[in-house]
């Protein structure tokens, strides 16, 4: 998938009111560290080890 396209529904599916989601992007605030190693793996893939 293009990364325009990912972004795209990440966005739509950030947008609706979703607990699953609500709950990650707290975690992705409250954790720097996982933000910056999941933005790694999924839009450079870089590998997590």
């Amino acid at each position: 998938m293009e990364k325009k396209g990912f972004l795209e529904a990440v966005r739509i599916l950030l947008s609706e009111k979703n607990m699953l989601f609500e709950s990650l992007r707290e975690k992705l605030k409250s954790y720097p560290e996982l933000n910056s190693m999941l933005y790694s793996l999924l839009f450079t893939g870089k590998a997590i080890v």
